[in-house]
């Protein structure tokens, strides 16, 4: 007898091979009908392919499907089954589908490119589609949805698209719309989908160099609108924001384990353990999907204790908090001294006032900021006419003062212009610099409407390309050039710096957009400059290697003194420490006291307490007396000696 058993593996092996060959022929077959049904618009082709009870059929099909239906024709729905997994009567198809329309008024429309996991269930007259589905994360079909809806634009701008690689997938984060252009002049006439094509090839270029890391992060791409065509401008990468976050498994892990459940889709044990390090990297949404797949495979495979403690942390999930953050911040809007804001109402004031100086010279400020020179020059001349033969009060001399001096150093500007809802930016036309810009602005705005939870004004950023034009235009603005080793600087609502590509590092713009906000909550009240630095080294994603440095100095019983910091006389040899160290005890406050409660600080010192009195309200201790908590606290593990107080 067993020898025949062993005779007969082979063939029972064969057997099994044939089995699952004709299955996923089957369930092909299934989902081309089901495709056809969608490109036909037929409603009751397309309940046939699914399985369930009527009302539950109806409800999902029709819920998907009906308004597609009535306000499009000629819908083109092209799909890939790329794997298909079975289970006894159960099964997975994954499908990557891209479906095109006609509107009813005949323009041609993007509906929907992407992919999508199907459970299937097998009955006697075959298999059916049950009414379960995933979608899954696709960077290229959020890009193509963006470009879709920002199609309808008539200006010239640039699509600027923030995604975070975790755990071997890239998933969408948010994106910014900035007007005008960073150079790449419009291709030849081709068609839409010789255009689109190009785009996604570039995209996926810039995201596979990325993807080649191995470690978690956020990419930053850039695709520039000319007239009808995009064109990928480019990309550049961020580390994951928080350096502090650690999860316990890495990124390599969750990418074996995905690889995993990938090739073997019908196994509900790949989907579970998946799930497993998808949660422990924090990514909810997605563990919650896996499991759900391993119980469309095997309902025992995943007790319900298990799906509910995953699903009550779905409010956690990065997708989640990035949608309920972007929510936030379009709330939030910006600030009333934003200089659209002001413009509207002091366009109204000079209508209503049309012989007023100071209005046209306020209206000229505020027209500069938004690099509109020749309007912001015509109210100069304006004002001054207005003003000529008239005694000049304060106000008037200030705001003269200052429109001049906008004017006069126009010429010294960059003179390409690019702006987004809260940054207008100035660069030199084919400055490779500006797209890493770009990305340190956005990322270092996000992080302050994130943590500080307050609007910002517009702020105005020069882009020299080398230091010889920023230090030219430094003297003009400051009387003075500033320390060789400066490369970025804050003046009124302006970030003045240069391109530097020997470091590929802009960071040092988000640290002084930090110092321009913590400003705003001061209402232009002085902060220590150790609580200062701190903080906008915090607001830049971490002063450069600050965790590492800190550590050292505290191991060698070399960390600066409070007093020292305090004093904040800095040298060669120590004002790497320094800032490292700032970072620290910053952040250390942040992790304590929380950033509502830093904020709440700076509110308490625009409204006129001492910063010590202000930081004693927050804390319950005084400035000192919190470094010395932090040498205690944020070192214990590690039992080194430090520095007195």
């Amino acid at each position: 007898m067993l020898v025949v058993l062993v005779a007969c593996a082979p063939r029972l092996a064969g057997h099994a091979l044939a089995d699952e060959q004709h299955d996923r022929e089957e369930i092909e077959q299934l989902l081309g009908r089901r495709a056809r049904a969608i490109r036909t618009g037929d409603m009751k082709a397309l309940f046939k392919v699914y399985t369930g009870s009527p009302s539950e059929v109806r409800e999902h099909v029709a819920g998907d499907w009906s308004a597609v239906f009535r306000n499009h024709r000629r819908l083109q729905y092209d799909s890939t089954v790329r794997a298909v997994g079975v289970r006894g009567d159960r099964a997975l198809a994954r499908e990557w589908h891209r479906l095109t329309a006609e509107t009813l008024q005949s323009t041609s429309v993007e509906l929907g490119v992407g992919g999508a996991d199907f459970a299937l269930v097998r009955l006697p007259a075959g298999w059916r589609l049950s009414v379960l589905r995933w979608e899954t994360p696709d960077l290229r079909s959020d890009v193509v949805g963006c470009l879709a809806g920002l199609n309808e634009k008539d200006e010239t701008g640039v699509l600027h698209l923030v995604a975070e690689l975790r755990g071997g997938q890239w998933r969408p984060d948010r994106y910014t719309w900035w007007t005008g252009a960073v150079g790449w002049a419009p291709p030849p006439k081709r068609s839409p989908d010789a255009v689109r094509g190009e785009l996604l090839e570039r995209l996926e270029t810039v995201a596979e160099e990325q993807y080649a890391l191995g470690k978690p992060g956020w990419v930053h791409v850039f695709v520039q609108k000319n007239g009808s065509f995009w064109r990928a401008a480019g990309g550049t990468w961020y580390d994951t924001e928080k350096p502090e976050q650690r999860w316990p498994v890495s990124e390599g892990d969750v990418r074996a384990l995905r690889a995993e459940a990938e090739h073997d889709l019908g196994d509900p044990a790949a989907h579970v353990r998946l799930s497993d390090g998808l949660q422990k990297m924090g990514l909810f949404a997605e563990a919650v999907a896996e499991l759900e797949k391993a119980m469309a495979l095997d309902p025992g495979a995943v007790s319900a204790e298990t799906l509910a403690a995953a699903r009550a942390r779905l409010a956690d999930d990065p997708l989640v908090q990035a949608h309920r953050q972007v929510r936030f911040e379009n709330a939030l809007d910006v600030g009333a001294d934003h200089p659209l804001g002001l413009l509207s109402a002091l366009q109204q004031h000079a209508r209503s006032e049309p012989t007023n100086p100071e209005v046209a010279a306020a209206l000229g400020i505020e027209l500069a900021r938004i690099a509109a020179d020749q309007e912001a020059a015509q109210q100069l001349r304006l004002a001054r006419s207005l003003s000529r033969g008239q005694p000049r009060s304060e106000t008037l001399s200030l705001l003269m003062d200052a429109l001049t001096q906008a004017v006069d150093t126009t010429p010294l500007k960059p003179p390409a212009a690019i702006r987004s809802r809260l940054f207008t930016l100035r660069f030199t036309p084919g400055e490779e610099g500006v797209l890493r810009l770009m990305a340190a602005l956005e990322r270092a705005q996000h992080v302050i409407y994130a943590e500080f939870r307050m609007p910002l004004g517009g702020t105005e950023v020069l882009l020299f390309s080398d230091q010889s034009a920023f230090q030219k235009y430094t003297r003009a603005v400051r009387g003075e050039a500033v320390s060789e080793i400066t490369s970025a600087y804050a003046i009124g609502d302006q970030i003045v710096t240069y391109s530097q590509p020997e470091t590929d590092d802009l960071s040092a713009v988000a640290h002084e957009l930090g110092h321009l906000a913590a400003r705003r909550l001061t209402k232009g009240q002085v902060l220590p400059t150790w609580f200062d630095e701190g903080l906008a080294c915090c607001i830049q994603g971490g002063y450069w290697g600050y965790e590492a440095r800190v550590q050292e100095a505290r191991l060698r019983g070399q960390l600066l003194t409070y007093a020292q910091l305090e004093a904040w006389d800095l040298n060669n040899d120590n004002s790497l420490l320094a800032y490292s160290e700032v970072n620290h005890l910053v952040e250390f406050l942040s992790r304590k006291q929380g950033w509502a409660a830093i904020q709440a600080l700076l509110g308490k010192v625009g409204e006129g307490l001492s910063f010590e009195q202000a930081f004693g309200s927050i804390t319950g201790l005084s400035p000192q007396d919190f470094y010395g908590v932090w040498l205690r606290e944020a070192f214990a593990a590690t039992g080194a000696k430090g520095a007195g107080q």
